[in-house]
């Protein structure tokens, strides 16, 4: 009899989300563990993000024999309460793709080409699927003919915590937006009563979780206007591809997300607010850091035609390696997950038994 496993979201209380994480499904059918329905009688417990429901369910019938995982795919910044002891101390082991944390393996955000992540696409391809021809263009001309000249894709988000960079983007498009930058996104254009709406949603969720919200953080943007955005896209890829550069801000420091990779796959050259990359092997000549959003635009208008093109060479040499694509392709990261759970279950005799 195989080990079974069941697959846990903090939005689907009463199910496994099998059907949500498909590639996870098949890599772990791949090292003989099965993905079951019945939580009950599951001998591994998987949650993507933390899920109080699943855990409180899952110690109920716990015996010594089973194994309790998170996967941290969620920031500190949306979710801070799975990154306190008094949650992780639940779990046999905690895995946080795309972390900058000192870490014994590291393992990169599960990248695929999502055109919306808010409204995520099962079939979408991942790095490894991916076309050469969807990769950046070497060609310079194609590039010079870009309508825009910087764009930044990003909701106008607000944290239940201080850590996060959400009032960077704020401070970007109040100062960038008559300087060339075009800002696209939910919730930059809301009326008060949807981001009051929106706030409020924010402190329940974060309470209902077992974490109290920063007040001062939850109110952060709610009377300021924004009236040079374009609002939400139905295709951020679309928009890459037409930007000649990209801001890009995480929604905090500790962990590096799809923003960037969409960035340099569409061939936009990208300035970064966020970690530090070189830890996850992207180096400054491929995207460059900010400090202060002035710079920005002073440095488009500084750079010469033969420091664009090798910016860009850099960037094509980089997502169009096998490392790379092997690093951070959507099915690569979760066989690596699975990887890592299996060697949990081998260690342990007697989970090992079953498989």
């Amino acid at each position: 009899m195989r080990t079974s496993a069941f697959i846990a979201h903090p939005n689907y209380p009463h199910s496994s989300s099998e059907a949500d994480f498909p590639h996870l499904s098949r890599s772990l059918a791949s090292f003989g563990i099965h993905v079951t329905q019945d939580l009950d009688t599951a001998r591994i417990l998987i949650s993507m993000n933390h899920s109080p429901s699943h855990l409180r369910t899952f110690r109920k019938y716990e015996k010594s024999d089973k194994l309790k995982v998170l996967v941290r795919l969620e920031p500190r910044a949306t979710y801070p309460v799975q990154y306190e002891d008094r949650t992780t101390k639940w779990y046999d082991l905690v895995i946080t793709p795309g972390s900058l944390r000192d870490e014994t393996k590291r393992i990169m955000w599960p990248y695929f080409y999502q055109p919306n992540p808010l409204r995520p696409n099962h079939s979408a391809p991942s790095l490894s699927a991916l076309p050469a021809t969807s990769l950046v263009s070497s060609d310079r001309e194609l590039w010079d003919s870009r309508p825009y000249l910087l764009t930044l894709i990003a909701s106008n988000k607000v944290s239940p915590t201080r850590h996060s960079n959400y009032h960077l983007r704020r401070s970007a498009v109040k100062e960038l937006s008559n300087r060339g930058l075009r800002t696209f996104g939910e919730m930059w254009d809301a009326s008060f009563p949807e981001k009051l709406g929106e706030r409020a949603k924010i402190a329940w969720g974060a309470t209902k979780s077992g974490y109290f919200p920063n007040p001062f953080s939850l109110a952060e943007g709610l009377l300021t206007h924004f009236p040079e955005v374009d609002g939400q896209v139905k295709n951020k890829h679309s928009i890459i591809q037409q930007s000649k550069y990209s801001l890009v801000i995480e929604n905090d420091n500790l962990y590096v997300s799809e923003k960037i990779i969409d960035a340099l796959v569409g061939g936009s050259l990208p300035f970064y607010v966020g970690g530090n990359l070189g830890r996850v092997g992207i180096s400054s000549e491929v995207a460059r850091r900010v400090t202060d959003f002035d710079q920005v635009i002073e440095t488009i208008n500084r750079l010469t035609p033969r420091q664009i093109q090798n910016w860009r060479e850099n960037a094509y040499r980089l997502v169009s390696s096998p490392q790379f694509i092997n690093s951070w392709s959507g099915e690569r990261v979760y066989e690596a997950i699975s990887r890592l759970i299996f060697q949990i279950i081998y260690d342990d005799s007697r989970l090992r038994e079953e498989l």
